[in-house]
């Protein structure tokens, strides 16, 4: 996903150039306004894929949920 996500930004700047060159403004204005959403998109699935294996380098041993794992007891409610 990373990958896809240069490749459309690099898109995104062959079609504004593409825009200005030839005078096509909805082609411009498109793709101006994708490129910092691409850009934040990649950002942020980068930060993601940090976190990620930031998480699986770490214990993951279920024993520190123990504690709230304590069985409950239901009881009906006094008017059934």
């Amino acid at each position: 996903m990373l990958s896809l996500r240069a490749v459309a930004i690099c898109s995104n700047f062959a079609f504004i150039s593409y825009g200005l060159a030839a005078g096509l403004y909805p082609v411009l204005i498109l793709h101006i306004v994708l490129l910092p959403l691409n850009v934040v998109f990649l950002v942020r699935m980068t930060i993601l894929l940090r976190k990620a294996k930031l998480a699986a380098a770490t214990d993951l041993s279920p024993l520190w949920m123990q504690p709230e794992l304590a069985p409950v007891v239901w009881t009906a409610p006094r008017w059934i």
